[in-house]
C-alpha cells in the first residue's frame, strides 16, 4: 500500500480547487427554504480526472444489488496494482429515477471521501441546526442504546452511517433504521 499511499498524497497536492456549480434549494415542512452550493459529479471528475492520472491514480465505481438495497463499489486503483475498496449500500425503491438520482449522489460523496477532498459548503453542520430550530414540532432525539445498536447494525450490515446522519436522526427515525437493518441482517442469513 505504500505506492498508493504516495501517490494519494502527490494527488492531494496537485488536485485543484473544486469550484461549487451548482446551488440546491430545500423546501421545509413550515415552509421555509434553505440553499447549499456543491459541485456536481462531473464538475468533480472533470477537476480530478488529470490529477489522478497524473499520479498513478484511477477511481472505479461499479453498482450492484443485494435484496432491496443498492450496493456503490468504489475503489481507489494505483498502476502498481494497490488498491483501496469502499462499498455503500442503501435502499433503492421502484422508482428508477429516484435511484438514479441516489446513486449519483452517494458517488460524489463516496469520491470525495475517497480521495479526502471537499466538493460542496462546510456550513459546519447549520444547515441541520437551522431546519431543526424551524421546525414547529422537535422530535426527541434517540437513546444512546438505539445509535449504539445503528451503529452495530450498520456494521454487520456494511451500511454506512456517518456521524452526521446519526445526529439528525429523531427516536422514530432510529427505531425505523434499527427494524431496516434488522431486516438487512436477517436477508443476508
Amino acid at each position: 500500500m505504500l505506492s498508493l499511499a504516495k501517490a494519494l498524497i502527490n494527488f492531494q497536492k496537485i488536485c485543484p480547487t473544486i469550484e461549487k456549480n451548482k446551488t440546491a434549494k430545500v423546501k421545509m415542512k413550515n415552509g421555509g427554504e434553505y440553499s447549499f452550493d456543491y459541485a456536481d459529479l462531473s464538475q468533480i471528475m472533470d477537476k480530478c480526472r488529470k490529477p489522478l492520472a497524473d499520479s498513478g491514480l484511477a477511481i472505479v465505481q461499479l453498482l450492484s444489488s443485494n435484496d432491496q438495497r443498492i450496493v456503490l463499489t468504489t475503489q481507489l486503483i494505483h498502476e502498481s496494482g494497490e488498491l483501496i475498496t469502499s462499498d455503500f449500500s442503501f435502499l433503492g425503491n421502484s422508482q428508477p429515477q429516484e435511484n438514479a438520482s441516489s446513486i449519483t449522489y452517494y458517488k460524489r460523496y463516496a469520491i470525495c471521501a475517497m480521495l479526502g477532498i471537499t466538493a460542496e459548503e462546510d456550513d459546519d453542520a447549520n444547515t441541520v441546526s437551522d431546519k431543526v430550530k424551524t421546525h414547529e414540532v422537535v422530535s426527541r432525539k434517540p437513546s444512546e442504546k438505539q445509535i449504539n445498536l445503528i451503529k452495530m447494525l450498520a456494521k454487520e450490515t456494511s451500511t454506512l452511517f456517518t456521524d452526521d446522519q446519526l445526529n439528525t436522526l429523531t427516536a422514530e427515525a432510529a427505531s425505523k433504521w434499527i427494524e431496516r437493518l434488522n431486516q438487512i441482517k436477517a436477508a443476508k442469513k
